[in-house]
């Protein structure tokens, strides 16, 4: 069997030809010893393009609010309460010292602005609020934290509360990984919360209540829209970003995870950097396309002799412009008619960098029957008398 035909963008020929061999990507900013960690990953399919010290499970503080509006969506979802459904505050929560939504005993909100609050201002009361409305009690809500956090596999997390505010000196820990992880299940489970976290202030008139996000980036960084801010002594100061490579275009979209900065202009500066060099150094590339063969085999035993070969899914990936990558088609030698339609020969594996492999299968996508024994016999005559003729040429 020969190849007659290869459909590779010529990008990616080009990229696998002159590019140096794939190693991993040099991860080193400039900043590590600033920082107690970082992390950024390419959303949909969680492509490691950034990290340091990744895998230390790191007090999270206000981060941990993430968790909580996911089990808080659950629970909205099951129908278990509504969105503008009324919270009357209660005397424990109000804590107007210790939060920045400064709720007071008596007053009575919906479950949408006690969110608002949690994911644009990150009020400590606002979600305990939410606990409180979901399980009753902030223990219990915690436990159900943890619960869901063994559910996620997010191995590096302990909750101690629903808020990320220390208790008991105890404070909830996850590792920066785990934290991209459960930002990219909340996105891609329950891609509203974007709209809180894009929104610059928390305006409520009839609290006289305004205040601005604490997420930075907004409005000023171009495809920031969001995502969330952590702070407490031992933690430092956390922030997690998420940002489209191209305006107003949901694929490609990276999550960001810094955290331990001694400072919020730190934390800002170091998370700049990252965004930029993302932005500057990785591009937009489509590997395969289900809809579009990869390569066409000459297959002699096969009636029409052609067979077409394509993946069983598309790829998009963002392409290291500075370390290159690597894509392999491994299609099975020993092709033979008849071919039933869905059935694999072969796989493509495609090496993103930092140990980052991707295994797609390949198939073909309609029926090949077997040619009659005369024609395999004529066909291989030619192939034989082709290849001797080639070879005395030489």
């Amino acid at each position: 069997m020969k190849s007659i035909k290869k459909i590779i963008p010529l990008m990616l020929v080009l990229a696998i030809v002159f590019q140096p061999a794939l190693s991993k990507a040099d991860s080193k900013l400039g900043f590590e010893n600033k920082v107690k960690a970082y992390y950024t990953i390419e959303q949909d399919y969680s492509q490691e393009l950034l990290n340091y010290n990744e895998n230390k499970p790191l007090a999270i503080a206000s981060l941990t609010k993430i968790m909580t509006y996911v089990l808080v969506m659950e629970d909205i979802n099951a129908n278990k309460y509504k969105l503008d459904d009324k919270i009357k505050i209660q005397t424990q929560y109000a804590k107007p010292e210790a939060s920045t939504m400064q709720l007071k005993k008596g007053e009575e909100l919906t479950v949408n602005d006690l969110i608002r609050g949690m994911m644009i201002v990150s009020g400590n009361d606002a979600a305990d609020e939410l606990a409180v409305k979901s399980e009753g009690s902030v223990g219990k809500f915690v436990e159900r934290m943890n619960k869901k956090a063994a559910e996620l596999e997010l191995k590096s997390a302990k909750f101690y509360s629903a808020s990320g505010y220390p208790e008991n000196d105890k404070e909830n820990i996850m590792s920066a990984k785990d934290l991209a992880k459960l930002t990219t299940y909340t996105i891609n489970n329950y891609p509203q919360v974007l709209n809180y976290t894009k929104t610059q202030k928390l305006v409520m008139p009839t609290r006289k209540y305004e205040a601005a996000t604490t997420v930075p980036f907004l409005g000023k960084i171009e495809g920031v829209d969001g995502f969330k801010t952590g702070t407490t002594e031992k933690a430092g100061y956390c922030l997690i970003t998420t940002m489209s490579l191209k305006p107003n275009d949901p694929k490609n979209k990276v999550v960001s995870v810094l955290m331990g900065a001694p400072t919020k202009y730190d934390r800002n500066t170091y998370q700049k950097i990252i965004l930029e060099y993302v932005r500057n150094s990785f591009e937009p590339m489509n590997i395969l396309n289900s809809e579009k063969p990869i390569e066409t085999k000459s297959v002699n035993s096969v009636v029409d002799k052609n067979v077409e070969i394509y993946p069983t899914e598309d790829v998009s990936i963002l392409y290291n412009t500075k370390t290159g990558l690597q894509q392999k088609v491994d299609i099975k030698k020993d092709l033979k008619a008849p071919l039933k339609k869905g059935q694999i020969v072969g796989k493509v594996i495609i090496d993103t960098g930092k140990g980052d492999k991707r295994e797609v299968s390949l198939v073909v996508k309609k029926p090949y029957e077997k040619a009659d024994t005369l024609t395999r016999i004529k066909r291989s005559a030619k192939y034989t008398y082709e290849l001797l003729e080639a070879l005395l040429a030489s």
